[in-house]
């Protein structure tokens, strides 16, 4: 949190990034890129030197999302992507997760938001007490629920 925005966007940068060069970072390219991340995810900032700290929880998950989508991921891990986000924050993340899905990443999601899972999975597999039981397509929401509660019984 004590980073300043530039910082953490350039966390776990190398050498692919345009503004490393030799393990040096160019913090003037580092700090544009950072206002281009800014505008284009609508992250609401002081500037790219305000401090992590001073954004709102939407926020700071916005970023982190900018970072490493940023990074042209081949594979997305995302752990309950909207937690705790409103729906503004909740649309712009989903949005940004389908964008980088449908530019060829593999994307999986893991939330125990059923709404989320439904919203943004092509595929959805439960995992309850140790069992993996894929769903098949068109099941309901219900008997999904059933699944998620009888480890993997069929319904």
């Amino acid at each position: 949190p004590d980073l300043s925005l530039t910082e953490t966007l350039s966390l776990g940068m190398d050498e692919t990034t345009p503004w490393v060069h030799r393990g040096t970072i160019s913090w003037r390219a580092a700090r544009a890129r950072t206002a281009e991340l800014l505008q284009e995810y609508d992250i609401v900032a002081a500037g790219p030197d305000a401090k992590a700290a001073s954004l709102s929880g939407g926020n700071q998950q916005k970023l982190i999302v900018a970072r490493e989508l940023a990074r042209g991921p081949a594979v997305i891990v995302a752990e309950s992507p909207s937690r705790g986000l409103d729906v503004s924050a909740t649309a712009a993340i989903h949005a940004r997760l389908r964008e980088a899905a449908n530019a060829g990443a593999a994307l999986l999601i893991h939330s125990s938001d059923l709404d989320e899972v439904l919203h943004l999975a092509h595929r959805v597999i439960v995992l309850s007490r140790g069992n993996l039981t894929e769903v098949p397509f068109g099941t309901s929401r219900s008997d999904i629920g059933k699944l998620m509660l009888q480890a993997g019984e069929s319904v």
